[in-house]
């Protein structure tokens, strides 16, 4: 398990450094994983680039880790009841053949801007 965790943030900081490396820099980083945003947020800080003086932060799934960080992360709250009951839904039409694959739902989520962003 050590190993997983390990590649995996090998793998989060090279996607960092690629991104980071762009010309122009980007302003903003949206990271659909919240550790992922932690880590993040802590390489950032390491490296001596302000959150969010010099990069904006974002991030999904608010477990309460982006609450205790400095500064606190943004989050974009998904409604996982809704999101499980349309799939559900989906998946019925689906099988008795009342829906045709591919098929698409949007399912509406909560921004809740914190000081990652400047909120």
């Amino acid at each position: 398990m050590a190993d997983v965790a390990r590649n995996r943030e090998t793998a989060y900081l090279a996607a960092l450094d690629r991104l980071l490396a762009r010309r122009p820099a980007p302003d903003a980083l949206f990271v659909p994983i919240e550790l992922a945003g932690v880590t993040v947020l802590e390489v950032l800080q390491a490296r001596g680039i302000g959150v969010p003086d010099d990069l904006l932060l974002a991030t999904t799934h608010d477990t309460g880790r982006g609450l205790t960080t400095h500064p606190p992360m943004t989050t974009l709250e998904w409604n996982f009841a809704e999101l499980g009951r349309r799939a559900a839904e989906m998946l019925l039409d689906l099988i008795d053949g009342t829906r045709k694959a591919p098929c698409e739902e949007v399912v509406a989520t909560t921004l809740v801007p914190r000081a990652s962003t400047r909120a």
